[in-house]
Protein backbone atom coordinates (compact mmCIF):
# COMPACT_ATOMS: atom_id res chain seq x y z
CA UNK A 1 0.00 0.00 0.00
CA UNK A 2 1.40 3.40 -1.01
CA UNK A 3 0.17 4.92 2.26
CA UNK A 4 2.76 2.94 4.23
CA UNK A 5 6.40 3.99 4.21
CA UNK A 6 8.79 1.09 4.66
CA UNK A 7 12.21 2.75 5.22
CA UNK A 8 14.05 -0.26 3.81
CA UNK A 9 12.65 0.55 0.34
CA UNK A 10 14.99 3.16 -1.10
CA UNK A 11 12.39 5.13 -3.05
CA UNK A 12 10.54 5.83 0.22
CA UNK A 13 13.49 7.88 1.47
CA UNK A 14 11.98 11.40 1.13
CA UNK A 15 8.74 10.34 2.79
CA UNK A 16 10.57 8.54 5.58
CA UNK A 17 12.49 11.77 6.29
CA UNK A 18 9.24 13.74 6.33
CA UNK A 19 7.45 11.41 8.75
CA UNK A 20 10.55 10.87 10.90
CA UNK A 21 10.82 14.65 11.43
CA UNK A 22 7.42 14.73 13.15
CA UNK A 23 8.41 11.90 15.49
CA UNK A 24 11.65 13.71 16.34
CA UNK A 25 9.59 16.76 17.25
CA UNK A 26 7.43 14.55 19.48
CA UNK A 27 10.39 13.29 21.53
CA UNK A 28 10.36 16.39 23.75
CA UNK A 29 6.85 15.49 24.97
CA UNK A 30 7.43 11.82 25.85
CA UNK A 31 10.37 11.91 28.25
CA UNK A 32 9.67 9.25 30.95
CA UNK A 33 6.00 9.20 29.94
CA UNK A 34 3.58 6.37 29.13
CA UNK A 35 2.75 6.69 25.44
CA UNK A 36 0.18 5.29 23.01
CA UNK A 37 1.12 5.51 19.31
CA UNK A 38 -2.08 5.15 17.28
CA UNK A 39 -1.57 3.95 13.70
CA UNK A 40 2.14 3.34 14.22
CA UNK A 41 2.73 2.01 10.70
CA UNK A 42 6.19 0.54 10.14
CA UNK A 43 7.27 1.35 13.69
CA UNK A 44 10.47 3.36 13.14
CA UNK A 45 8.95 6.45 14.78
CA UNK A 46 7.57 4.43 17.67
CA UNK A 47 11.02 2.95 18.23
CA UNK A 48 12.44 6.48 18.52
CA UNK A 49 9.80 7.44 21.09
CA UNK A 50 10.46 4.29 23.13
CA UNK A 51 14.11 5.27 23.54
CA UNK A 52 12.94 8.24 25.60
CA UNK A 53 9.57 7.21 27.06
CA UNK A 54 8.78 5.13 30.14
CA UNK A 55 6.58 2.78 28.12
CA UNK A 56 5.12 2.77 24.61
CA UNK A 57 2.18 0.80 23.27
CA UNK A 58 1.89 0.98 19.48
CA UNK A 59 -1.20 -0.10 17.57
CA UNK A 60 -1.95 -0.62 13.88
CA UNK A 61 -4.67 -2.59 12.15
CA UNK A 62 -2.39 -4.24 9.58
CA UNK A 63 -1.11 -7.61 10.81
CA UNK A 64 1.85 -7.85 8.41
CA UNK A 65 3.06 -4.38 9.35
CA UNK A 66 2.90 -5.15 13.07
CA UNK A 67 4.79 -8.45 12.61
CA UNK A 68 7.48 -6.59 10.68
CA UNK A 69 7.73 -3.89 13.36
CA UNK A 70 8.12 -6.48 16.12
CA UNK A 71 11.05 -8.06 14.26
CA UNK A 72 12.81 -4.80 13.52
CA UNK A 73 12.21 -2.69 16.61
CA UNK A 74 12.43 -4.63 19.85
CA UNK A 75 12.79 -2.83 23.18
CA UNK A 76 11.73 -3.96 26.68
CA UNK A 77 9.39 -0.97 27.07
CA UNK A 78 7.85 -1.22 23.59
CA UNK A 79 4.79 -3.30 22.68
CA UNK A 80 3.30 -3.56 19.17
CA UNK A 81 -0.33 -4.67 18.97
CA UNK A 82 -2.69 -5.46 16.08
CA UNK A 83 -5.63 -3.19 16.74
CA UNK A 84 -7.93 -0.80 14.92
CA UNK A 85 -8.17 2.77 16.21
CA UNK A 86 -11.64 2.01 17.56
CA UNK A 87 -9.94 -0.26 20.08
CA UNK A 88 -8.64 2.64 22.15
CA UNK A 89 -12.05 2.77 23.84
CA UNK A 90 -11.00 -0.40 25.69
CA UNK A 91 -8.19 1.37 27.56
CA UNK A 92 -8.95 2.47 31.10
CA UNK A 93 -9.31 6.20 31.86
CA UNK A 94 -5.98 7.93 32.52
CA UNK A 95 -3.99 5.10 30.91
CA UNK A 96 -1.52 7.32 29.01
CA UNK A 97 0.37 10.59 29.48
CA UNK A 98 0.80 11.12 25.73
CA UNK A 99 -1.08 9.87 22.69
CA UNK A 100 0.59 10.20 19.27
CA UNK A 101 -1.55 9.96 16.16
CA UNK A 102 0.27 10.84 12.96
CA UNK A 103 -1.39 10.68 9.52
CA UNK A 104 -4.39 8.74 10.81
CA UNK A 105 -7.33 11.06 11.41
CA UNK A 106 -7.79 11.77 7.69
CA UNK A 107 -8.69 8.08 7.32
CA UNK A 108 -11.47 8.12 9.93
CA UNK A 109 -15.18 8.36 9.26
CA UNK A 110 -15.90 9.50 12.83
CA UNK A 111 -12.99 11.77 13.85
CA UNK A 112 -14.95 13.62 16.55
CA UNK A 113 -15.75 10.36 18.33
CA UNK A 114 -12.11 9.32 18.04
CA UNK A 115 -10.92 12.54 19.70
CA UNK A 116 -13.37 11.96 22.52
CA UNK A 117 -12.02 8.45 23.10
CA UNK A 118 -8.45 9.76 23.08
CA UNK A 119 -9.37 12.31 25.73
CA UNK A 120 -10.77 9.60 27.98
CA UNK A 121 -7.60 7.50 27.97
CA UNK A 122 -5.28 10.46 28.63
CA UNK A 123 -4.00 11.20 32.12
CA UNK A 124 -6.33 14.08 32.97
CA UNK A 125 -5.98 17.70 31.82
CA UNK A 126 -2.18 17.42 31.71
CA UNK A 127 -2.27 14.63 29.13
CA UNK A 128 -1.12 15.52 25.62
CA UNK A 129 -2.39 14.49 22.20
CA UNK A 130 0.15 14.97 19.40
CA UNK A 131 -1.62 14.65 16.07
CA UNK A 132 -0.77 15.34 12.44
CA UNK A 133 -2.54 15.26 9.09
CA UNK A 134 -1.73 16.26 5.49
CA UNK A 135 -2.41 19.92 4.80
CA UNK A 136 -5.17 20.17 2.17
CA UNK A 137 -4.13 23.75 1.45
CA UNK A 138 -0.44 23.00 0.82
CA UNK A 139 1.03 24.13 -2.49
CA UNK A 140 1.52 20.52 -3.57
CA UNK A 141 -2.14 19.62 -2.90
CA UNK A 142 -3.45 22.77 -4.59
CA UNK A 143 -1.22 22.43 -7.66
CA UNK A 144 -2.16 18.80 -8.32
CA UNK A 145 -5.79 18.90 -7.17
CA UNK A 146 -5.46 15.22 -6.32
CA UNK A 147 -7.57 13.66 -3.58
CA UNK A 148 -5.89 10.70 -1.86
CA UNK A 149 -8.25 7.72 -2.36
CA UNK A 150 -7.47 6.33 1.10
CA UNK A 151 -8.57 9.50 2.89
CA UNK A 152 -12.09 10.16 4.13
CA UNK A 153 -11.37 13.87 4.47
CA UNK A 154 -8.42 16.25 4.36
CA UNK A 155 -8.20 19.54 6.28
CA UNK A 156 -6.81 23.03 6.00
CA UNK A 157 -5.48 24.80 9.10
CA UNK A 158 -8.78 26.34 10.24
CA UNK A 159 -10.73 23.11 9.67
CA UNK A 160 -8.16 21.06 11.56
CA UNK A 161 -8.11 23.45 14.53
CA UNK A 162 -11.92 23.46 14.68
CA UNK A 163 -11.95 19.66 14.63
CA UNK A 164 -9.40 19.36 17.44
CA UNK A 165 -11.34 21.87 19.55
CA UNK A 166 -14.31 19.51 19.59
CA UNK A 167 -12.26 17.20 21.81
CA UNK A 168 -9.78 19.50 23.57
CA UNK A 169 -9.94 22.95 25.13
CA UNK A 170 -6.30 23.87 24.54
CA UNK A 171 -5.01 23.44 20.98
CA UNK A 172 -1.79 24.82 19.50
CA UNK A 173 -1.39 24.37 15.77
CA UNK A 174 1.97 23.89 14.05
CA UNK A 175 3.01 23.00 10.52
CA UNK A 176 5.72 20.86 9.01
CA UNK A 177 7.74 22.95 6.59
CA UNK A 178 10.55 22.02 4.24
CA UNK A 179 13.81 23.45 2.94
CA UNK A 180 14.33 24.66 -0.62
CA UNK A 181 15.36 21.11 -1.55
CA UNK A 182 12.04 19.80 -0.24
CA UNK A 183 10.18 22.39 -2.30
CA UNK A 184 12.10 21.35 -5.42
CA UNK A 185 11.23 17.72 -4.80
CA UNK A 186 7.55 18.53 -4.25
CA UNK A 187 7.46 20.65 -7.40
CA UNK A 188 8.98 17.79 -9.39
CA UNK A 189 6.33 15.38 -8.08
CA UNK A 190 3.55 17.87 -8.78
CA UNK A 191 4.69 18.46 -12.36
CA UNK A 192 4.71 14.74 -13.15
CA UNK A 193 1.29 14.23 -11.56
CA UNK A 194 -0.10 17.16 -13.57
CA UNK A 195 1.26 15.59 -16.77
CA UNK A 196 -0.40 12.27 -15.91
CA UNK A 197 -3.73 13.96 -15.23
CA UNK A 198 -3.62 15.71 -18.63
CA UNK A 199 -4.30 12.33 -20.22
CA UNK A 200 -7.52 12.07 -18.24
CA UNK A 201 -9.32 14.72 -20.28
CA UNK A 202 -12.79 13.60 -19.21
CA UNK A 203 -11.73 13.29 -15.54
CA UNK A 204 -12.81 9.67 -15.52
CA UNK A 205 -10.86 9.06 -12.31
CA UNK A 206 -13.69 10.77 -10.43
CA UNK A 207 -16.03 7.93 -11.42
CA UNK A 208 -13.75 4.96 -10.73
CA UNK A 209 -14.79 2.58 -7.92
CA UNK A 210 -12.81 3.32 -4.75
CA UNK A 211 -10.95 0.00 -4.78
CA UNK A 212 -9.86 0.49 -8.38
CA UNK A 213 -8.79 4.06 -7.68
CA UNK A 214 -6.72 2.87 -4.69
CA UNK A 215 -5.10 0.16 -6.81
CA UNK A 216 -4.25 2.71 -9.51
CA UNK A 217 -2.85 5.03 -6.85
CA UNK A 218 -0.62 2.29 -5.41
CA UNK A 219 0.79 1.27 -8.81
CA UNK A 220 1.11 4.83 -10.08
CA UNK A 221 2.80 5.99 -6.89
CA UNK A 222 5.43 3.27 -7.09
CA UNK A 223 6.14 3.99 -10.76
CA UNK A 224 6.38 7.73 -10.13
CA UNK A 225 8.86 7.26 -7.29
CA UNK A 226 10.97 4.98 -9.48
CA UNK A 227 10.91 7.49 -12.35
CA UNK A 228 11.99 10.39 -10.11
CA UNK A 229 14.71 8.26 -8.53
CA UNK A 230 16.17 7.71 -12.01
CA UNK A 231 15.72 11.22 -13.40
CA UNK A 232 16.23 13.29 -10.21
CA UNK A 233 17.99 10.85 -7.91
CA UNK A 234 20.43 13.41 -6.51
CA UNK A 235 17.54 15.55 -5.34
CA UNK A 236 15.43 12.67 -4.08
CA UNK A 237 18.16 10.95 -2.08
CA UNK A 238 19.85 14.18 -1.03
CA UNK A 239 17.01 15.00 1.35
CA UNK A 240 17.55 14.43 5.06
CA UNK A 241 15.36 14.64 8.16
CA UNK A 242 16.93 18.04 8.90
CA UNK A 243 15.37 19.39 5.68
CA UNK A 244 12.01 19.29 7.50
CA UNK A 245 11.12 21.44 10.51
CA UNK A 246 8.11 22.22 12.70
CA UNK A 247 6.96 25.81 13.20
CA UNK A 248 3.91 27.80 14.31
CA UNK A 249 4.29 30.14 11.35
CA UNK A 250 2.19 29.93 8.19
CA UNK A 251 0.37 26.65 8.92
CA UNK A 252 -1.49 26.66 5.62
CA UNK A 253 1.79 26.67 3.70
CA UNK A 254 3.13 23.55 5.38
CA UNK A 255 3.17 19.97 4.14
CA UNK A 256 1.47 18.69 7.28
CA UNK A 257 -0.59 20.21 10.06
CA UNK A 258 0.39 19.28 13.61
CA UNK A 259 -1.78 19.76 16.68
CA UNK A 260 -0.61 19.76 20.31
CA UNK A 261 -3.77 19.28 22.36
CA UNK A 262 -4.41 19.36 26.11
CA UNK A 263 -7.33 19.58 28.53
CA UNK A 264 -9.78 17.08 27.04
CA UNK A 265 -13.43 18.11 27.10
CA UNK A 266 -14.21 14.70 28.60
CA UNK A 267 -15.23 14.99 32.27
CA UNK A 268 -12.63 13.13 34.33
CA UNK A 269 -14.87 13.14 37.43
CA UNK A 270 -11.95 13.64 39.77
CA UNK A 271 -9.92 10.69 38.54
CA UNK A 272 -6.25 11.00 39.49
CA UNK A 273 -3.41 10.88 36.96
CA UNK A 274 -1.25 7.81 36.44
CA UNK A 275 0.39 6.35 39.49
CA UNK A 276 4.15 5.87 39.51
Amino acid sequence: MAERTDPTKRTNHPFYCQYRAVYEHAVQFVQAQRVLDVGCGEGYGTYLLAQHAKEVIAIDKDEKTIRRAKRRYALPNLSFQIQDVSGISAYSPCSFDVVCCFHVIEHLKAPVQFLSEVGKCLSGPSGVLLISTPNRHSLFRRSTGFQWPYHEREYNADEFRDLLLTGFKDVTLYSLQGSSKVHQFQETRAQHIQQIFKWDILKLRQWLPKRLLQFSFDIGGKLLKLFISVTRGALMYGLTVSDFYVTERCPNEGLDLIGVCQTPRHDFEGKSPLRE
